[in-house]
């Protein structure tokens, strides 16, 4: 049958209609893409299918082929040589590659580099394992066995300071046991279950408004019992120089110094005063406190240390803000010398505290500025900060002095100048710990090494000293010296350091 010129004109439109869709779907349906890492090709991340017993792999990044990369088969086994179903398998200090074990207890991990590894394996009811594979060759597949010993897991029950069950607390290995963080969360009777592989790691329990428990070894089939701490609190108030309650003042931890190492000494905390000046910082674990106030229009002020017992209430705290100095001073051109009007100055490293003591001020047309609230019992610093200008960051100052800055031009993008020594440090309550040296510093060059602790600063003892002062006291005028006394091993030393200008 012949159709007519205008009945096959509309058929062709019809199939026209459909063809366009299906063809724009087949353009916008997702691909799995070709991911190229430093020149390498890898697979496209895939999701994971299969239950751990089917051996599926439990890597959710691009796992990395080609040359230098090889395909590892690890089988986990029993004491009596037995396959361990559902056992984890994972290369130490790769992040993101590891596997579960089949039924016949072997997992495939791939994209391992050719070079010596260390493999570790875990199980519900055996002790983590490592075995320590050779090198290989690019593509090949390297076979290595593993055995576990079986054990218990460790159980136990977390209570609160009132000895009632602490639902939802977080029972945890100090630091990390055979590769693998042990941790696990309380049931609402307050019962915990931990892997056997935590089997003589120090457990410590926490919950939110609680202090740690103390540390109790994990022992397998043995019953633990893990008591929470009462927080304590310290209350006061925060008054002027004319004994008036300062509302919306700033008090916060400027030192903390636990009292064990069940305690992190990195606590950060902070309150406001309300209209007649009044704080309350809650939640408190026991040890040594500093605690400074800021507030917009005088010096920061200082409590004495504050030793807080377990559960204990401080009350009666009091800070008095005074107005403190005026730091004066003008900002010229280090080129050409003419004063620069507009320039940002303001106190830097006075506190802690987030909220910035003084509010910055700017330098006139002459540049000059004056600055108030600045400190009168230790050195601070001025920051000055202007547009096609370096930032310059001068310490050292002292309350009543005049200070003259001289602006270098940025080369670009601006650049920030700050004298330093090259120590970074931590404030420890009886010392300042150095916790890392710049191997280019003049401290690193005058003998500074990871670890001493640095008992005094040109003469003045490093006891209850906060990381704010310390580092003030570091600080000062490029091309001077401080005198720091440290220990080292249990032998005491005093050394010299030249302060430099640092450009970064």
């Amino acid at each position: 049958m012949r159709l007519s010129p205008r009945i096959r004109a509309a058929v062709f439109a019809f199939l026209a209609l459909l063809v366009v869709p299906i063809a724009a779907a087949a353009i916008l349906l997702p691909q799995a893409p070709e991911v190229r890492s430093k020149g390498t090709t890898v697979a496209a991340p895939s999701r994971v299918v299969g239950a751990p017993s089917d051996g599926a792999t439990e890597t959710q990044t691009p796992v990395p082929s080609g040359a230098g990369y090889r395909i590892l088969s690890v089988k986990v086994l029993d004491a009596d040589g037995a396959p361990i179903s559902g056992a984890k398998v994972w290369v130490d200090s790769v992040k993101g590659r590891s596997a579960r074990t089949s039924a016949e207890g072997v997992a495939l991990l791939q994209g391992i580099t050719i070079k010596p590894v260390v493999v570790r394996a875990s199980s519900t009811s055996h002790r983590s394992g490592r075995v320590d594979v050779a090198a290989g060759k690019t593509g090949e597949t390297t076979s290595a066995e593993l055995k576990l010993q079986a054990a218990q897991p460790i159980s136990g029950r977390v209570l609160n300071a009132d000895g009632y069950p602490a639902a939802g607390a977080i029972v945890r290995c100090l630091g990390v046991v055979e590769g693998e963080a042990v941790s696990s969360k309380t049931d609402e009777e307050g019962n915990f279950t931990l892997s056997p592989s935590a089997e003589g790691c120090d457990l410590v329990a926490s919950m939110a408004g609680a202090g740690p428990s103390e540390t109790q070894k994990a022992t397998s089939g043995q019953e633990l019992t893990l008591r929470l701490r009462k927080m304590g609190a310290i209350e006061g108030v925060v008054l002027s120089s004319d004994g008036v309650g300062v509302p919306r003042a700033t008090v916060g931890v400027e030192l903390y110094v636990p009292i064990s190492e069940d305690f992190n000494s990195r606590l950060r905390k902070s309150t406001m005063t309300d209209g007649e000046g009044n704080f309350s910082l809650t939640d408190l674990p026991p040890g040594r406190y500093v605690l400074t106030a800021t507030g917009r229009a005088a010096a920061p002020a200082k409590t004495d240390p504050i030793e807080l017992g377990t559960g204990e209430v401080r009350r009666g705290v009091r800070m008095s803000f005074d107005g403190g100095a005026e730091v004066s001073g003008r900002i010229t051109d280090a080129e050409s010398g003419e004063p620069i009007a507009g320039v940002i100055v303001r106190l830097q490293g006075i506190t802690i505290s987030k909220q910035a003591p003084p509010r910055p001020v700017r330098t006139d047309d002459d540049g000059r500025f004056t600055l108030p609230g600045a400190p009168e019992d230790m050195p601070f610093s001025v920051r000055a900060q202007a547009s096609g200008y370096n930032i310059r960051l001068v310490s050292g100052l002292t309350a009543g002095r005049s200070v003259d800055i001289a602006l270098n031009p940025a080369d670009g993008r601006p650049r920030k100048e700050v004298p330093t020594t090259g120590l970074t440090i931590r404030a420890s309550g009886d010392a300042l710990e150095v916790v890392h040296v710049d191997p280019n510093s003049t401290a690193f060059k005058a003998g500074l090494l990871k670890g001493d602790r640095i008992l005094s600063i040109d003469g003045r003892s490093a006891e209850n000293m906060t990381h704010v002062e310390a580092m003030q006291r570091l600080r000062g005028e490029p091309g001077t010296s401080v005198a720091l006394e440290y220990s080292r091993g249990g032998d005491t030393k005093r050394v010299s350091v030249e302060r430099e200008l640092l450009l970064n």
